[in-house]
């Protein structure tokens, strides 16, 4: 009985302690894989599954920050100087 108690107390905790955040954290890489924004990326632990939602959390707020100068790639050679090239 006992044996079977503490089964089942290890099989909830793995579950929701570290199974259920990584699928957190799977959807949250696809969406932002899409280009979608991710939503659920508020974790609270301070532990390796914390630090990657943390990362996760800053990659997708990079992603959506405007970036100038995007449209001036890539570098055109002309007599031995590099020089930006206008993309259209």
């Amino acid at each position: 009985m006992i044996l079977l108690l503490t089964g089942m107390m290890t099989f909830y905790a793995v579950r929701h302690f570290i199974v259920e955040p990584m699928r957190r954290l799977q959807r949250s890489a696809q969406l932002i894989g899409k280009g979608e924004p991710a939503t659920d990326l508020d974790f609270k632990s301070n532990d390796e599954i914390g630090a990657l939602a943390t990362t996760l959390k800053v990659m997708d707020e990079d992603l959506r920050r405007p970036r100038s100068g995007l449209n001036i790639w890539p570098l055109r050679h002309v007599d031995g100087i590099t020089e930006p090239r206008q993309v259209y």
